[in-house]
């Protein structure tokens, strides 16, 4: 009588049983999910530079400099009743500003165009929704 036993590793599989690989398949995708994120938010936290440089930019500010762009002036200049405003409160715990540029009417606001405005950074970014 021929040996028919089968030396693929996979005969392994059967012998711990279905559900224990599934388990430590399970488990090893878990581990890794955890050490890439332990890695993706070493990479993302702040460096105490970082937070030094921040130039804390407040709701005015943010207001004023989108004011100073050169599309939202001409806006305003051919529009009597539009008007610049913020949509986020300095009390949010959030890094952006959300500013619209929208326009006044008899019984509603109507959003022209949005923008972002980084507490940090100042960098103003269009942004479309």
């Amino acid at each position: 009588m021929k040996n028919t036993k089968n030396y693929f590793p996979i005969s392994y599989v059967y012998r711990i049983g279905r559900f224990k690989y599934v388990i430590m398949l399970l488990i090893v995708f878990l581990l890794g999910i955890f050490f890439l994120n332990k890695i993706h938010e070493r990479e993302n936290k702040p460096t105490a530079q970082s937070i030094n440089n921040c130039k804390d930019i407040n709701s005015s500010q943010a207001i004023d400099m989108i004011q100073n762009l050169k599309e939202v002036k001409d806006y305003l200049s051919q529009n009597s009743n539009a008007f610049v405003g913020i949509a986020t409160s300095e009390g949010q715990d959030t890094r952006i500003y959300m500013v619209q540029l929208a326009n006044r009417l008899s019984d509603h606001n109507s959003v022209h165009q949005w923008y972002t405005v980084n507490k940090c950074t100042g960098e103003i970014v269009k942004t479309s929704f």
